[in-house]
């Protein structure tokens, strides 16, 4: 018995992900830099092949305008598409006008 190799072309992409990408109502969506470079084109120069999802676009904010890191956590597992992070890379964006205690944005769980 011999055994046979099979080769063959899947993609001209090394990896594939999903960007999903919340806003509080009136907060901009991060699809680009104001220079032309959206999400597709900046991963594409490495290889990935994305899908970018404009989600929800009037999240609120209950207590204030402000969001601390367990509200903004919260409202990411309210809010995120249904994933299975053993087959897909798949990372949520929400925009929103003030994060509590920072000065720039934060990357939570």
């Amino acid at each position: 018995m011999t055994a046979c190799l099979k080769k063959g072309w899947l993609s001209e992409s090394y990896r594939k992900m999903t960007v999903e990408i919340d806003t509080v109502a009136g907060s901009e969506q991060p699809t680009d830099n104001g220079a032309g470079e959206t999400w597709s084109t900046v991963f594409s120069k490495t290889g990935f092949n994305v899908n970018v999802i404009l989600s929800n676009t009037n999240v609120l904010n209950l207590n204030g305008n402000s969001f601390s890191d367990a509200e903004m956590h919260a409202t990411m597992l309210a809010k995120h598409q249904p994933t299975n992070l053993d087959t897909e890379w798949h990372y949520y964006i929400l925009a929103v006008h003030y994060v509590e205690l920072k000065e720039r944005g934060i990357m939570y769980d």
